[in-house]
């Protein structure tokens, strides 16, 4: 169930299931995530695949339990629709895994939830909490392969940071923690998120809302994804009004000197500008790509 928003929401490519027999998720039987995606309970699906069986057994171990399984359902286009403008080998990664129910698992303590699912050709495991002011609390374990990207928007990401990508949602002042692990210990990573809540629910002087079915866990799942396409919405509402304003500035310059009569001026601007404009285009997308924490939208 792992959704990465990435580059807008036209590229919702990561982990948005569509198929399965099951039920959505909320009292009126329907859970929208997003205007892109809705969450489906696939506890009584009779697929019974599972992605990284073995992490989510290290947790039964603990003294997790499983709540049920859910998949993320589209609601604009199909998965195939999703993954189109990625690489063949990339795309058929993707199709293979999309579809896999993820399982989630309620803490012994109730105090917060777990999903496993795939995340191009590694896990991705997340733990969740919600306290009692409506905050969240997220510890995740650190991806070990940065997503897939379709070929148009990979160049702007050649200097990807995972841990940098991993948080830039996160925001500590308005509601919202994540912290991640660089770790393939589950027991490890445990201890870490409890730490990760005592720390931050006594600096918010609140407690911890506990987890006491699947709706509450998805509840929480749909407010965070709407945080995140808030997140991603901002991000381009910063770098969009730059590249508009080179552009108007670039052509009344060149309009400014075919006015004034300086054809061979004004050629020559048109041909700076069209050589520089990749250049500006390359250096606002990947230098505004993650906003400081004090310029993201709260968590509500």
């Amino acid at each position: 169930m792992d959704v990465r928003l990435v580059a807008g929401p036209r590229y919702l490519v990561h982990r948005v299931r569509q198929r399965g027999s099951g039920r959505p998720i909320t009292s009126d039987n329907l859970s929208t995530v997003s205007d892109l995606a809705r969450l489906i309970d696939a506890t009584d699906s009779a697929d019974d695949r599972i992605d990284y069986p073995e992490i989510v057994e290290e947790f039964l171990d603990m003294g997790f339990t499983q709540l049920g399984r859910v998949l993320l359902e589209p609601t604009q286009g199909t998965h195939e629709d999703t993954a189109a403008e990625s690489e063949p080998e990339l795309r058929a990664k993707y199709l293979a895994h999309c579809d896999v129910p993820t399982p989630i698992l309620r803490a012994p303590d109730g105090s917060a939830f777990v999903d496993v699912s795939w995340f191009w050709d590694a896990p991705s495991v997340r733990i969740r909490t919600e306290l009692a002011d409506g905050a969240a609390v997220e510890t995740n374990r650190r991806w070990e392969n940065p997503p897939s990207l379709p070929k148009q928007l990979a160049k702007y990401w050649k200097r990807f940071d995972i841990g940098r990508e991993m948080t830039k949602r996160s925001v500590p002042r308005a509601g919202r923690s994540i912290e991640i692990v660089a770790t393939h210990d589950s027991a490890a990573h445990w201890r870490q998120h409890q730490e990760h809540v005592e720390r931050y629910a006594s600096r918010r002087g609140t407690t911890v809302a506990p987890v006491t079915d699947l709706e509450r866990t998805s509840h929480l799942a749909q407010r965070l994804f709407r945080h995140d396409a808030a997140v991603e919405r901002r991000t381009v509402g910063f770098w969009r009004p730059l590249l508009l304003a080179y552009g108007i500035v670039g052509i009344v310059i060149v309009a400014l000197l075919a006015t004034a009569g300086e054809r061979s001026e004004a050629i020559m601007g048109a041909l700076v500008f069209a050589v520089l404009t990749p250049v500006v285009v390359y250096t606002v997308i990947s230098k505004v790509r993650i906003l400081p924490e004090a310029w993201r939208p709260p968590f509500a």
